[in-house]
């Protein structure tokens, strides 16, 4: 009877040998052990089809589809089939075992499945490294707590596996090594393919050159920003060459991670789990309980920054497209790049094409936008100017196509400089991502959901900056579109100008409300050196915290002619302001707190009884809820961040003052 061998890897030492072209290449040639591979390569085919087992062939993903057609002709034969993952959930394994019994060809298969069992805290610190590899960051330590109560469902997993295969179709080897360092352990390795029946690769280096292409591999991509890892096919043999003379520099030291507060969970988790566990594998406690020699290791990396022949290597294997595009891309971006990545830029950079510095730059932040980001595209395109200009596109990782039009307009057209973030973060990387790359005099706003209506409108602002070297930025109204069909309107309306229509106007009057709209507003650009270490980019509203800024360094010009629209929808920050007052304080008003505090400091208290007034309106509208709702949480939050402007605001509520609501 063919024997059908699931095994799989809960060690810290094996799981490089069995993620190696050349290890299933082995197993293939000696004792005719057949073992899928994916099309493009070095990763474990079933690691995937333990996690889409039960679905029909239509819900498959392409790889996972094939993977299943790979397997009819070696079952057809009769030939003994290996498969191997790591997924450590017994929910997966019984879903893999039930879609191979469902199979008409499996049932003269005998089902036997092999665990190799290290010990749950090395594993636990392996896995953590390899999610700190993939995120490029530390984990929070939510993430690092739910692996560690995964490491503990291995004695559930073992449990099912005697259940529906019998305890005599089921082997636990057990790895009592205190490292997490996957060196491929002779020993156990010895054991592991004498199960198999065969001897075990002849190979003396920690991990072979193949195992390690896919780390490698997502270490390119996190360094040239490759949204969610994806690459288009490489060849296969290219990257092993590549690899092949970089392996003198490839290190798999220990880069151990969690946090005393994840290693004591672990231990709690210990104490209830281990004693269970040691039972199902036959083994003591000792074998497999948290190895005192974790304690003391320090991080280090595993993946060593490259040098330049190795950039240099990297670049020639990629296909052409995508050098082209990342010579578009990312070569513009070196002063705010790590140094690995400038070394990636500087091998891109002499083939890239020149093009003249702009002398203003059009800065947008995009998010689900597909709707509209073409058409914003298309107004900056638009632009008749005598110089040249640059626009950066910033995507906070779109989930709705947004990307693929940017990146398909990118392709076009050179001026546009797309950075396309693949992972979410705070807005305020958001923000630092965008103005940290813009190096022209002048900039410009626009954001994805808005557009320029006037050709000229960018030259007619640069223009006027340029007869009015007293005037740190300008703006102009726009017109106001709303998504319900409402009636259009004009913003800012010409009664809410401080003094009336003038021709300039100063940061003082902008503290009495917020003139300009985002993308109304041409700056001076004041950071053309990167942002400063106090710049702040996750205030609410932040195009009022930029526009004050600007205005520190000179008078606010104003152009009448309406050069812009501003979309009003549903998903607008700030949709509910025209609506309910109260409620729109109720969402935003401790981020308006906020931002006057942060203010306030930066101007050194000079603007204080300003940033008073207006943060007085927010505290009047908590008041207002705590009578209507009874709800005081806001007010004692308010209280907590500002406690001056508190105090100013309860003193004109015992003296009887009015206290209205103050616009923003």
């Amino acid at each position: 009877m063919p024997r059908l061998l699931l095994y799989t890897d809960l060690s810290a030492r094996c799981g490089s040998t069995f993620t190696t072209l050349a290890g299933q290449r082995l197993l293939f040639e000696r004792r005719g052990l057949y073992t899928p591979l994916l099309p493009d390569a070095s990763v474990p085919s079933h690691n995937r089809l333990w996690a889409f087992a039960g679905r029909s062939e239509e819900q498959l993903p392409p790889d996972v589809a094939a993977l299943l057609r790979m397997l009819t002709r070696p079952v057809e034969e009769g030939r003994n089939i290996l498969l191997y993952g790591g997924a450590v959930w017994p929910v997966l394994h019984r879903n893999l075992l039930d879609h191979l019994r469902q199979m008409p060809q499996m049932r003269r298969y005998q089902i036997h499945m092999l665990f190799t069992l290290g010990r749950p805290a090395c594993r636990l610190e392996q896995d953590i490294r390899g999610m700190r590899y993939r995120l490029g960051a530390m984990p929070s330590l939510p993430a690092m707590m739910a692996l560690v109560r995964r490491r503990y469902l291995v004695a559930d997993l073992l449990e099912l596996a005697r259940r529906e295969c019998g305890a005599e179709h089921v082997d636990v080897l057990v790895d009592s090594s205190d490292s997490c360092v996957d060196k491929g352990d002779p020993e156990l390795l010895g054991k592991v393919f004498g199960h198999l029946g065969c001897p075990p690769p002849e190979s003396s280096a920690p991990c072979t050159i193949e195992g390690i292409a896919s780390q490698r591999n997502a270490h390119f991509a996190n360094l040239l920003c490759v949204q969610g890892n994806q690459w288009p096919p490489i060849q296969e043999s290219s990257l092993i060459q590549c690899l092949q003379r970089q392996e003198a520099n490839l290190s798999f030291d220990p880069w151990l991670t969690s946090p005393p507060a994840v290693r004591a969970k672990a231990l709690e988790f210990e104490k209830d789990c281990l004693p269970r566990l040691a039972e199902l594998a036959a083994c003591s406690e000792h074998e497999i309980c948290m190895p005192c020699a974790l304690y003391p290791q320090m991080p280090r990396s595993t993946c060593p920054p490259l040098n330049a022949q190795e950039a240099q290597d990297v670049i020639a294997i990629l296909p052409g497209a995508i050098t082209t595009a990342l010579q578009q891309r990312f070569c513009r971006d070196m002063p705010v790049l790590s140094a690995e990545e400038r070394l990636l830029a500087s091998v891109l950079a002499p083939e890239s094409p020149r093009r003249p510095e702009p002398l203003l730059t059009v800065l947008t932040l995009a998010y689900n936008q597909a709707a509209y980001i073409g058409k914003t595209i298309e107004s900056v395109l638009a632009q008749r100017t005598d110089f040249p200009v640059e626009h950066i596109i910033v995507d906070h990782c779109s989930t709705d196509g947004t990307q693929d039009v940017i990146a398909a307009y990118a392709d076009r057209h050179a001026s546009i400089r797309p950075v396309l973030l693949a992972r979410r973060s705070s807005k305020g990387a958001n923000v630092r991502a965008l103005f940290s790359r813009c190096r022209s005099k002048y900039a410009a706003l626009c954001d994805g959901d808005d557009y320029f209506t006037d050709p000229l409108k960018l030259q007619k602002q640069v223009d006027f900056l340029e007869a009015h070297p007293e005037c740190g930025l300008c703006f102009h109204p726009v017109d106001v579109l709303y998504e319900d069909g409402s009636p259009s309107r004009v913003y800012p309306p010409e009664e809410l100008l401080p003094g009336g229509l003038r021709r300039f106007y100063t940061l003082k009057d902008l503290l009495f409300a917020n003139l300009i709209q985002t993308n109304s507003v041409v700056y001076r650009w004041r950071f053309t050196e990167g942002l400063p270490d106090w710049f702040d980019p996750t205030l609410v509203p932040g195009d009022w915290y930029w526009h004050l800024l600007h205005a520190e360094t000179g008078l606010i010009g104003y152009l009448r002619a309406h050069m812009a629209v501003y979309r009003r929808h549903a998903t607008s920050l700030y949709a509910t302001a025209e609506g309910d007052h109260v409620m729109h304080r109720g969402v935003h008003g401790l981020n308006e707190l906020r931002a006057y505090n942060v203010c306030n400091r930066h101007f050194h208290g000079r603007y204080y009884k300003d940033f008073q007034r207006l943060a007085v309106g927010v505290f009047a509208d908590f008041l207002q809820i705590y009578i209507s709702k009874g709800d005081d949480s806001l007010l004692q939050q308010a209280c907590s961040l500002c406690p001056d402007f508190a105090r100013d605001f309860l003193a004109q509520v015992r003296m009887g003052d009015g206290v209205a609501p103050v616009g923003a």
